[in-house]
């Protein structure tokens, strides 16, 4: 049966409005969902509003100089939404009207010629990634309104020289700054409390930077990469060096660290190539591994009497490192703890250290004498020492237990005396050369004898002419005045002045009064007055003595 027009009609006409109704449905639900208008337009800007205040969405306007309406439709401009202008290259300017309570996040993300920024005084909250990548953006004023700037909010904005963080801000947070590589002056308020991780990582132009003393923490990588960075003071209320903190800061000569400090955490100063001295609090209990990894330009540290363990690599390549400590607290030193520390010649091993780790002074080619004041620690493997100075030699004291006369591990190994009783141990804890350690040999540029070097307190490699025995006034009468040099605790060795009027013999000098002129902690400069022969002259000598 063939269907007439007239049933045919109506079927087609009611499919007709069911879609008009559905395209109508759609229209709606799309402008008004939620109550909320979408996808609205005005003077080039893309915009929404909640009937209460409008946010903008995007912008398709010409670019240049962009001056944000503090009012749409006669509501205010709020809030500048996530992506909003981002990637746009045609943006010179932009001026964000005092209305803007939020920026959110990745707002102007990528706009490669944005210059300059006007944020209007309403600004409480810079999202993350805001400007990321605005690599022309050379100046921003943020005003005193913002109390938060996100994570990344300012990173990677190469051409940035100079930003003042508001005194409303408690927290800088992660990467907000990093790779700000033009950022040369940075003004951070004492509202600050907490720096998050790489904050300034990688601001290469970064040369000095004032942490307010407020801060208590200081998060991993902070200034990792400043490599224009010259000094540093970390505020009292600091408790730990995160990892990484300040590694490859090859510029960095000095740190200021304070007796808060219980933690140097991994890789903190690895790469500081150009620090020379490191004054590590008595309050540190942990250095972790790498922590001083390649800090070229060390030459003396002292490890804490807190710090139980000297960790992995803790100290690997610090090749002008001349001078080790090693407090009594310590009980283990890891692997490759002082590899490649190529100036060390002599380490002192407290008798507290209970096992050494492969390689934890191997490569150390200056490296000459290992005194260890107690029992053999555990060893785990025999190249602790490997490729140490040609003559390199263990010492250890009587009464020790688990060494060998002769050889040990290897390495030739001597026994000293019992410990503070006299001069045996000194010539090799004062690091002389291993043929020239009597008490008679002779060392140092004023070619002094070791036994008066140990009488008198000091290395004659390091003496001066100042250390030598001298005339501190005119002779007056039968009376002269001399000055001279004595260690504070020199046990098994007397210090005796002598005088003579034709160097062919020797008295003791007849001391008639003395006093102490200066106090050198271990050691004190004397002056003595001496009877002496009224007329001809006089001479005046130190000699030391062994019972």
């Amino acid at each position: 049966m063939i269907s007439s027009p007239t049933t045919r009609v109506p079927s087609l006409l009611l499919k007709g409005l069911g879609s008009f109704a559905l395209r109508l449905i759609l229209f709606f639900s799309f402008f008004f969902k939620g109550g909320v208008l979408f996808a609205q337009q005005s003077g080039g800007f893309n915009y929404r509003s909640n009937g209460t205040f409008v946010t903008i969405t995007g912008y398709y306007g010409d670019g240049g100089a962009v001056v944000i309406p503090g009012v749409i439709a006669g509501l205010p401009v709020r809030e500048i939404d996530r992506h909003a202008f981002s990637g746009l290259c045609s943006i010179w300017s932009v001026t964000i009207p005092s209305s803007v309570t939020i920026i959110r996040d990745s707002v102007f993300l990528d706009c490669k010629n944005l210059t300059s920024v006007t944020i209007g005084s309403g600004v409480t909250n810079i999202g993350p990634m805001a400007f990321r990548n605005c690599v022309s953006l050379i100046g921003i004023m943020i005003p005193s309104s913002v109390t938060r700037i996100q994570s990344f909010a300012f990173s990677n904005c190469t051409g940035l020289t100079s930003v003042a963080i508001p005194s409303g801000v408690t927290s800088i947070e992660a990467y907000v700054f990093s790779g700000c590589t033009g950022l040369t002056d940075v003004t951070i308020p004492s509202s600050v409390t907490s720096m998050a991780e790489a904050v300034f990582a990688d601001c290469t132009g970064l040369t000095n930077v004032a942490i307010p003393s407020g801060v208590t923490h200081i998060g991993t990588a902070a200034f990792s990469g400043c490599v224009r960075l010259t000094s540093m003071e970390i505020p009292p209320g600091v408790t730990d060096i995160w990892g990484w903190t300040f590694s490859g800061c090859t510029a960095l000569t000095n740190v200021t660290i304070p007796s808060s400090l219980t933690g140097i955490r991994e890789g903190a100063f690895s790469g500081c190539t150009a620090l020379t001295c490191m004054t590590i609090p008595s309050s540190v209990t942990s250095i972790e591994r790498d922590a001083f990894r390649n800090c070229a330009s060390l030459t003396s540290v002292t490890i804490p009497s807190g710090v139980v363990h000297i960790a992995q690599e803790s100290f690997w390549n610090c090749t002008s490192l001349t001078s080790v400590t090693i407090s009594s607290g310590v009980t283990y030193i890891a692997t490759d703890a002082f590899r490649n520390c190529t100036s060390l010649t002599s380490v002192t091993i407290p008798s507290s250290v209970r096992e050494i780790w492969s390689g934890a002074f191997a490569g150390c080619t200056a490296l000459t004498a290992a005194i260890f004041q107690g029992n053999a620690p555990y060893f785990y493997s025999n190249n602790i020492f490997s490729n140490a100075a040609a003559g390199f030699t263990v010492y250890y004291y009587q009464g020790s237990t688990g060494f060998t006369q002769g050889t040990w591990r290897g390495y030739p190994c001597v026994r000293l005396g019992v410990p503070g009783t006299g001069f045996s141990s000194w010539p090799v804890l004062a690091s002389l050369p291993a043929d020239k350690r009597g008490p008679n040999d002779r060392n140092g540029p004023l070619d002094l004898p070791n036994l008066l070097s140990y009488a008198m307190g000091r290395n004659p490699l390091s003496a001066v002419p100042g250390d030598l025995p001298a005339l501190a006034k005119p002779p007056a009468g039968n009376r002269a005045t001399f000055r001279y040099r004595r260690a504070k605790n020199a046990p098994g060795v007397t210090l005796a002045p002598q005088i003579s009027s034709a160097l062919d013999s020797w008295n003791q000098a007849s001391i008639l009064a003395s006093k102490i002129i200066q106090d050198g902690g271990d050691w004190e400069m004397v002056e003595i007055e001496v009877a002496a022969p009224p007329h001809g002259p006089l001479f005046f000598r130190l000699k030391a003595t062994e019972p």
